[in-house]
């Protein structure tokens, strides 16, 4: 669809390079708006310290944490390659090469494959061995341009958002069909259930709905309103009956809105505006109420407290351009990708 290559655009470095002539003004700005965020003061909120800042490769995109907690994974969209940082030392250990334009991320629950898409033409999902020898093989069949990636809950299908939605057997990494998504997509993710599907959807030209997709019929069940104005994906985060999705709103200016969404009604119980460019993909901190939310301009992350619904600003800064947020499953760990100064943040949780 003539769209396809414009919703992958949108979401790597030329989205954001008509912005970075003015990173510092508004970042000085910016920051002074960052105490208006505190809503409340929690004691109980994490503390967050940054302990590194890893150099990755061009533009890294997403970022995931290996089930084990031992390695991180980051695909970096020019360099045409997932760099894999040791979690112990924070250091890159190895550098796997893979297609063109790698972006989105999804590893199994045993750690030993990693799934990465090819932002291109024809549409790819690199699959790699992880548990031997990093081999590589190719899913094909799908539309170009393919972006946001996510496996069922069971590990059994990777779904992969390429306009429509692509379903892929693990077992032998061969498409099972698709899902029409009326517009596009772009962004998915499951509910923790398993039952359903969460995908950016573009209305006119922009991606204004969530399109929500039942797995058991594969057919689109409702369409959940965003923004006329809406400028990129939803990116989500998922925990039990609710689903968080960040996106940026507006022309000229951006500012992200996050949108808490009850998934067994399919609705939107509260929408915050951050009065700030957010950056991509939230995350959800284990066993507390807490999301990290990456905060494009001026580089941060901040917490909001999915209990009380409010933004509580207990975050910390980043280099430059704050785009994807991954929390270690220990939860000891968070790291950022730093889109504009080629790196990951490494923070200590506690």
């Amino acid at each position: 669809m003539s769209d396809d290559k414009n919703a992958g655009s949108m979401r790597v470095s030329t989205r954001r390079s008509a912005q970075t002539f003015f990173l510092l003004v508004i970042g000085m700005v910016s920051i002074v708006a960052c105490v208006a965020w505190t809503e409340r003061a929690s004691a109980a909120s994490p503390k967050n310290t940054v302990i590194a800042n890893i150099a990755v490769g061009q533009i890294p995109q997403e970022v995931v944490v290996s089930p084990d907690n031992n390695s991180v994974y980051v695909t970096n969209d020019l360099s045409n390659t997932v760099s894999v940082i040791n979690a112990q030392t924070d250091v890159v250990e190895k550098t796997i090469s893979v297609g063109k334009s790698p972006y989105g991320l999804a590893i199994s629950s045993d750690g030993s494959t990693l799934y990465v898409s090819q932002d291109t033409s024809p549409g790819a999902v690199t699959v790699i061995d992880l548990a031997h020898g990093d081999s590589q093989k190719t899913i094909t069949g799908i539309n170009p341009y393919p972006l946001g990636i996510d496996l069922s809950p069971d590990g059994t299908q990777l779904w992969v958002a390429a306009g429509n939605i692509f379903r892929v057997s693990t077992a032998n990494n061969q498409v099972l069909g698709s899902v029409t998504v009326p517009g596009g997509c772009a962004s998915l993710a499951f509910t923790p259930d398993g039952n359903k599907v969460y995908a950016s959807g573009n209305a006119g030209g922009r991606f204004g709905v969530i399109t929500v997709v039942s797995t058991a019929t594969g057919t689109v069940t409702k369409t959940i309103p965003v923004s006329s104005n809406a400028f990129e994906p939803a990116a989500f985060a998922m925990r039990g009956q609710r689903a968080y999705a960040l996106v940026d709103v507006g022309l000229n200016t951006l500012t992200g809105v996050l949108l808490v969404i009850n998934t067994a009604t399919d609705t939107v119980i509260k929408r915050i505006r951050l009065g700030l460019e957010a950056g991509d993909r939230p995350a959800l901190l284990p066993h507390t109420p807490y999301l990290y939310l990456p905060i494009f301009v001026p580089s941060a992350v901040t917490l909001f407290d999915t209990k009380t619904k409010t933004l509580i600003g207990d975050g910390f800064t980043c280099p430059s351009g704050a785009y994807d947020v991954a929390i270690a499953p220990s939860g000891a760990r968070a790291y950022v990708t730093d889109e504009l100064a080629n790196s990951v943040t490494v923070i200590r949780i506690q």
